[in-house]
């Protein structure tokens, strides 16, 4: 019996593009997901269907401070 490893991926510019595409389909292979973007209303929906599963955060990852509070924010839920 092999043990199975949760998977979180950490997911900037979640709100478009290739960043949304990436994080649908993480949360479709059954793996958590750290989704960011700048404007977290543009990703407020991943977190509201998938509740358990999604953690959605305002980033700007131009920010030094913005990213330590999202890696601290993301060891916390997952």
């Amino acid at each position: 019996m092999s043990a199975t490893k949760e998977r979180v991926w950490f997911i900037t510019g979640a709100s478009t593009g290739f960043g949304r595409l990436l994080a649908e389909e993480a949360l479709k292979a059954g793996n958590k997901v750290v989704a960011t973007a700048r404007n977290v209303k543009q990703i407020a929906d991943l977190e509201e269907h998938h509740q358990h599963n999604v953690l959605a955060l305002a980033l700007d990852v131009t920010k030094p401070e913005e990213i330590a509070a999202a890696v601290e924010a993301t060891l916390v839920k997952f």
